[in-house]
Parts: C-alpha cells; structure tokens; sequence
C-alpha cells in the first residue's frame, strides 16, 4: 500500500517586532547670559608725595694692587752648629825622667799590619838617658820555619816620627845568621839622639820598630813598613811616647843689692847748761 503522508513542514515563527527608535536629540543647552557691568571702581587715593632721592654713596677705594710676584719668604734660620767632634782617645803615654816604656802591639791608626807567624817582636821599650837622647831597646824571634833567616839573616829599623811629621831613621841592623839564635828571644839596644822644633809643645815621639827576613844579601825594608813583598816573614810595633821632663832655662846671674840710702843726718844736742859755781 502507498506510504502514509508526510506531516505538514512546521510554519516559520512570526517576525520579530521592530526596534524601538531612538529619541529625538535634546535642543542644545542657551547660551549664558553676560554678567552685569560692574561698578566703576573708585579712584585710588592720592599718594603721598615721595621723599627725595638719597645721596649716592660714596665711592668705594680701589683695591689694593697685588704684586706681581708674592713677597720672598724670609730667610730659614741656620741650623744650630754641630758639636765639635770628640777627639780621639790618647794613645801617647807620658815619658818623664828615669821612667820607661814598654809596648806589644800596634797603635790603633797605624798603616802597618803584624804577621806574628813567624819572624816577629815581643816588645819594644824606650827610655831617657839624657836631655837630648832616648834609649831603645827592641826584643824579636827569629825564625827557623823559612830559609831566608838561615841565609841572609834579618833586617831590624826603626824610625822616630815627631808631632810635625818629621821622620827620622833611628836604627838600621842586619844581623847576620851567625849574629842570631833561631828560635828563641834575641835584643838590640842603642841611644839615638832627638830633636824637638822649638814651637813643639806637645813633644810627641811614635817609634817604630820594623822586622823582616831577608830574601837575599840585598834585602831590607823599602817603604814605612815591613811586610811580605818578596815573599818574607815580618812584623811590626810601635809606641808613642809625649816628652813631660820639664827644662827651666837658667836663671839670670843676681843682680847686686842696690847701695843703701844714706842716714839722714842727726840735728847737733843742744850744749848742756854750765853749772853756776
């Protein structure tokens, strides 16, 4: 049999109502209206009159002008003056009349050096005999260690320096080998004579005693020291001694007595009265 009919499609939905229209504009808003003219204000008052005008100050001084150049600054005070320097320590010892030196070393400025290996001092000493002259005597050890000794024997001086540089050879001795006994303490001694200047005051000796072995027949002490320049043995001693015997020259021969002055003469006695007889 035929399909049954297809239901009616659905109707469509009414329409939607339209929208409401919008509301007329607003008229716009009057304009303001002026403000009223004021009042007139009223005239200021009169002002007083104004003072007279003031003085105009005075002008000011000009500055003072700068120099140039800034002043110099005074001059720095010296510095105080240094101390004297200390003076050395004495070295010389006193020497008077019938007293003696004696000395085992070297003074502490002395340009000379001591080997003491061999050939050598063990003092010297040195003493007044007279106004003029000093004593000297010298002590030394020669050696058997080398053979210059042996051979040629050795060569003592000794010199005297004064307080104004003076130098003076006072001893100057070879001694032969045969002349020596090796190894044990031999002497010399001999008087030499001194000289002061006369404006010596401090009267200053350093004697010097001076030893070397020689190297051959020919060799002794060059220069102010022994020492090793051949290849020998030496050594060196000194002592400074300061001369403190006083000398007073001799008195003049005395003069006479002045003659006495004469006694005044006595006035004559009156003569005696005469007895009446």
């Amino acid at each position: 049999s035929p399909p049954p009919p297809s239901p009616p499609p659905p109707s469509p939905p009414p329409p939607s109502p339209p929208p409401p229209s919008p509301p007329p504009p607003s008229p716009p808003p009057p304009p303001p209206s002026p403000p009223p003219n004021p009042p007139p204000s009223p005239p200021p008052p009169s002002s007083p009159p104004s003072p007279p005008p003031s003085p105009p100050p005075p002008p000011s001084p000009p500055p003072p002008s700068s120099p140039p150049f800034p002043p110099p600054s005074p001059p720095r005070p010296a510095p105080p003056p240094s101390p004297p320097p200390s003076p050395p320590p004495e070295v010389c010892l006193p020497l008077g009349g019938g007293g003696a030196l004696q000395s085992t070393t070297l003074l502490p400025y002395s340009p000379c050096s001591r080997q003491l290996s061999s050939d050598r001092f063990t003092r010297i000493q040195a003493s007044w005999t007279d106004a003029t002259h000093l004593r000297l005597g010298w002590f030394f050890v020669p050696s058997s260690s080398g053979s210059f000794t042996g051979n040629s024997g050795v060569h003592v001086r000794l010199t005297l320096r004064y307080g104004d540089g003076r130098v003076a050879t006072a001893v100057s001795q070879i001694y032969l080998p045969s002349q020596l006994t090796l190894d044990v303490e031999n002497a010399g001694s001999e008087t030499v004579p001194v000289t002061f200047s006369p404006d010596d005051e401090r009267r200053e000796i350093t004697v010097r005693a001076s030893i070397e072995d020689r190297a051959d027949s020919g060799d002794t002490i060059v220069g102010e020291c022994a020492d090793n320049g051949r290849g020998s043995h030496f050594d060196n001693l000194e002592l400074c001694l300061l001369d403190t015997r006083v000398f007073h020259p001799p008195l003049p021969p005395a003069s006479p007595p002045p003659p006495s002055p004469p006694s005044p003469l006595s006035p004559p006695s009156p003569p005696s009265p005469t007895p009446l007889s």
